[in-house]
């Protein structure tokens, strides 16, 4: 509120405030253009958590020796 009560010259009250926004509010702040929504969304951290139980279930706990031995292997001489 301080800083878009520092915008108006003079430095005005609530009222001045209230009645500068009503009549033109892209003078005072500026003009939000598309749709405010407040989705309460899952975060990345509960999505990966939510991915890995899932795959969990699926295949089951897994062994870490049997992923590093599968598939094509090379020695290096």
């Amino acid at each position: 509120l301080a800083a878009i009560l520092s915008r108006l010259n003079p430095p005005a009250t609530a009222k001045d405030l209230e009645a500068a926004l009503a009549k033109n509010p892209a003078e005072i702040m500026p003009l939000p253009i598309g749709i405010f929504r407040n989705d309460r969304l899952p975060t990345l951290e509960e999505r990966t958590d939510g991915q890995i139980t899932d795959q969990k279930a699926q295949k089951g706990e897994g062994e870490v020796r049997k992923l590093l031995f599968a598939g094509d292997m090379w020695e290096v001489k």
